[in-house]
């Protein structure tokens, strides 16, 4: 750090890190839906089991059971979304080369300078509107459903990860950070 309140990181994301951080932010992304659809499950889970373990033949509701076999398959779209659609992207985006090169992101009271392999960018902090905190990432949203990924391991230090966390929850009012 060439100054005390300056923060440089440079991210080279490794494919699962990109992948996991896709999956979380799909999944926050239709959450909502994803309630709907875990109610659903397990409603349906519950007559199957009881179905399975109470087996009438001769019953109108059991049949029903029997003929929504495909309704079930739809069940599961969700969790193909959630899972397979970040796999596509992040295969795709593993291979462009300019993000094989990474990014530099410097840190400061005043902002965030990003150096890129093709620009540069230089942001106020009031153009983050969220952060989150996962066990091994900082997430930071310009957007609602867009996100800069740094690995913790990219930092060089518990220090600097302390220093971010202190910038963050002094910057961004929408901040959720975990208590280290």
């Amino acid at each position: 750090m060439a100054e005390q309140n300056m923060i440089a990181v440079v991210v080279k994301l490794r494919f699962w890190e990109a992948y996991w951080s896709a999956v979380f932010i799909t999944a926050r992304m239709i959450r909502k839906l994803l309630y709907v659809y875990g109610v659903a499950f397990s409603i349906t889970i519950a007559l199957l089991l009881y179905a399975w373990t109470h087996p009438s033949p001769n019953r109108d509701w059991f049949e029903m059971l029997q003929n929504s076999r495909p309704l079930q398959w739809i069940l599961a779209l969700p969790l193909a979304y959630i899972f397979l659609v970040p796999l596509l992207s992040t295969k795709k985006l593993m291979s462009n080369e300019r993000f094989k090169h990474g990014m530099r992101y410097v840190f400061s009271s005043s902002g965030i300078y990003i150096v890129g392999p093709v620009s540069n960018a230089e942001l106020q902090w009031k153009a983050i509107v969220k952060v989150i905190e996962t066990k091994s990432t900082f997430l930071l949203f310009p957007v609602v459903n867009v996100a800069h990924v740094l690995p913790k391991r990219c930092f060089a230090d518990a220090d600097d990860i302390d220093a971010m966390r202190e910038l963050l929850r002094t910057n961004i009012s929408d901040a959720k950070l975990s208590n280290d």
